[in-house]
């Protein structure tokens, strides 16, 4: 089984990876730790590392230096393809990974619900919610044009998705919220082991 959970910035997905990963015994691979690599930095343990100034100064790096994401994207499909139980959470690779046996997932919520899951899951509240909120937008904001100068691709076109997961009104109950995502997955796994 492979599966590719995406979503916009705060939207939980590394979260779902994990929640998914215990169920289905599948090998969690977080996109970002291979990025950070890449581009040589060492993710402080802080809550929400890509919208702190840090991770402005690797997205402008980026920008700059698109082999840093070529590279990186590279080794993810190479991973993708090489393995047959793993999870990861990735913004592009639902774009560039065209085999069918990916199960492309996306958690959907909107600005509000990714605003106040941001905040309440920030340990040491080092941002107010309107700080939180202008963050995750710039955060969004560069990530789209990111992948638009490098591949061309929008990645606000959820077509390719073989699941949208809209959290919006349940995000606050995550027990429910994952148990009804695991029993949509359990629903799919035909197409999944195809």
């Amino acid at each position: 089984m492979k599966i590719c959970v995406s979503g916009f910035t705060s939207s939980g997905k590394s979260f779902f990876c994990k929640i998914l990963a215990e169920k289905f015994n599948l090998k969690y691979l977080s996109t970002s730790n291979i990025l950070l690599k890449k581009c040589k930095t060492i993710r402080k343990n802080e809550d929400h590392f890509w919208i702190r100034e840090n991770a402005w100064q690797i997205n402008h790096m980026r920008k700059l230096n698109p082999k840093i994401d070529l590279n990186t994207d590279k080794e993810i499909l190479q991973i993708i393809n090489t393995n047959n139980n793993i999870i990861i959470d990735s913004w592009i690779a639902p774009y560039l990974y065209t085999d069918r046996d990916l199960f492309k997932i996306f958690i959907k919520a909107d600005l509000p619900a990714r605003t106040n899951m941001a905040y309440k899951s920030c340990i040491t509240k080092p941002f107010t919610k309107e700080e939180l909120r202008y963050r995750i937008i710039k955060k969004d904001k560069e990530t789209i044009e990111i992948f638009k100068q490098i591949y061309n691709k929008n990645i606000e076109d959820l077509s390719v998705y073989d699941l949208i997961f809209d959290i919006t009104n349940t995000y606050k109950n995550s027990s429910l919220t994952s148990t009804k995502l695991i029993n949509l997955v359990n629903e799919n796994k035909i197409k999944l082991s195809a």
